[in-house]
């Protein structure tokens, strides 16, 4: 498949084992863009209009949080879906995430690279 027939997925993720596998893993079938901060991330979303974003919570300068609550609230983000990956799973992060906009929500920890896939797959359907 050529580059620009490819879906273009935003990885906001400051961990860059976790960003680099993820990477690894995906970049065959979709064009992968990284974002190691929620400042540099939000910029990407708003300017690059992925197709689909995975996103941590805990990132420097701003959080996955603000970012679901900035897109949400965009009319030019508001259908990208983005799908939460991160090491936070108490309820209240959960239900949190997923009332400002997270169209899924995936613990790292819990989660193999397939799995992340389908949900990928399942998103963009």
């Amino acid at each position: 498949m050529s580059k620009q027939n490819k879906k273009h997925i935003l990885i906001i993720e400051d961990e860059a084992m976790v960003s680099e596998a993820l990477r690894i893993f995906l970049e065959g079938e979709y064009n992968i863009e990284i974002a190691r901060d929620g400042k540099s991330g939000l910029k990407k979303l708003q300017t690059e209009m992925p197709d689909l974003v995975l996103l941590d919570l805990l990132l420097p300068i701003v959080d996955g949080f603000k970012i679901l609550e900035i897109a949400q609230n965009d009319p030019k983000t508001k259908h990208i879906p983005i799908i939460v990956i991160t090491n936070l799973g108490q309820d209240k992060d959960i239900d949190k995430a997923f009332a400002l906009g997270a169209s899924s929500f995936m613990i790292k920890t819990e989660r193999k690279l397939s799995e992340v896939s389908k949900k990928i797959k399942d998103a963009l359907s």
